[in-house]
């Protein structure tokens, strides 16, 4: 069974929730993350989700993030609020923020929730951690 019809998911540095259920993401990475030096902390990173037809049933995520060492970190869980009056499949939008995160070293790294309603991960964001390329001149 499906958590949702449709969803897609936002990697960024921050999310702030704005008046009239709007959201303002700052910093929004594509596929990869480009830091200056690596290992390192970052002060947060964000992971927005937006599920649309969202299932009745579904009530909530874990969430674990994979790291390119090969650490599991788990989170905690994530309720998700459908108790808006609305009949049939809604929408729901699902914020998760992770400060300080840590970055041991670049390569490939993933943030897996689940929500318990199959065996694997339902949402998988995948996302590379690079390290950013001197030139001669910055030596």
């Amino acid at each position: 069974m499906k958590i949702a019809d449709k969803y897609y998911t936002i990697v960024c540095d921050d999310i702030r929730h704005e008046l009239g259920n709007k959201l303002t993401l700052a910093g929004v990475y594509g596929e990869q993350i480009i830091i200056g030096t690596i290992p390192c902390i970052l002060p947060k990173l964000c992971l927005a989700v937006f599920l649309h037809g969202v299932n009745p049933e579904f009530k909530g995520f874990d969430v674990n993030v994979k790291f390119p060492d090969g650490e599991t970190k788990k989170l905690q869980h994530i309720a998700v609020d459908q108790q808006r009056p609305k009949k049939g499949k809604q929408d729901a939008n699902v914020v998760i923020v992770i400060s300080p995160f840590r970055v041991p070293c670049e390569g490939k790294a993933a943030f897996e929730l689940s929500s318990g309603m199959q065996k694997k991960p339902e949402i998988i964001h995948k996302f590379d951690i690079c390290k950013m390329e001197t030139t001669p001149s910055e030596k």
